[in-house]
């Protein structure tokens, strides 16, 4: 063992019976020596990745959720309460929709709630006709009610998409009243949601027999 001029070790003339420990030996040794220089460069390449990896995060533009505005119904221009009724459940449950999807149709189809009780529910289509929420039977949703046509052959199915498609309106039409086998002249109110994927649906309320408001006497079956 010898010093060389560099300062480094030679080991190359290293008797076997020389007192050098092995382990001092093998830590100080050239090939030791490249070995941990190596190993300290992939360590500085590695958290220079890290950190050039954050930056580019911190300064990624953020995504921008959608605003979602609340819409608020002009009641104004009706004069009972019933409609007034009706054309509120329906804004508050487009505004449900546009806030949290697919994920308010649960809370539509909950019996004694706000949005269905009695013969008062609230029904949701997709643009196509299909029936995603129907409270009073949940296992005829997913049906297509495009085609829907009411006692007399107005084809109301087509009517709701129409309305819903011009962004809102009311549908007049003769149904058969749950319980009762004569016919009920409904009023419903549909109007379009649009959820913050940009997937359009269409919202509706209906009534049995409503009064006949001014606004809406020219579009009422006599």
């Amino acid at each position: 063992m010898k010093y060389t001029d560099n300062y480094q070790i030679d080991f190359s003339n290293r008797e076997p019976d020389d007192e050098v420990d092995e382990l001092f030996f093998k830590r100080w040794s050239p090939r030791s020596f490249k070995k941990e220089k190596c190993e300290r460069n992939e360590m500085k390449i590695y958290f220079n990745c890290l950190l050039l990896m954050a930056l580019l995060l911190s300064c990624a533009p953020k995504e921008e959720k959608p605003e979602i505005k609340i819409q608020v119904p002009d009641l104004s221009v009706y004069e009972y309460r019933q409609t007034k009724d009706v054309v509120q459940l329906v804004y508050d449950a487009v505004n449900e929709i546009e806030l949290k999807g697919v994920d308010a149709f649960a809370d539509f189809r909950i019996e004694g709630s706000k949005w269905y009780h009695d013969d008062t529910y609230v029904f949701v289509w997709n643009m196509a006709g299909i029936r995603l929420v129907y409270p009073p039977d949940p296992s005829k949703e997913k049906q297509n009610m495009s085609k829907l046509k009411d006692e007399n052959g107005k084809p109301i199915g087509k009517e709701f998409i129409e309305t819903a498609q011009k962004g809102e309106g009311w549908v007049f039409y003769m149904w058969n009243k749950p319980a009762f086998s004569e016919l009920y002249q409904k009023t419903t109110f549909i109007k379009k949601a649009v959820d913050h994927y940009g997937v359009s649906y269409l919202v509706g309320c209906g009534l049995y027999d409503m009064p006949v408001e001014k606004v809406l006497e020219q579009n009422t079956p006599k």
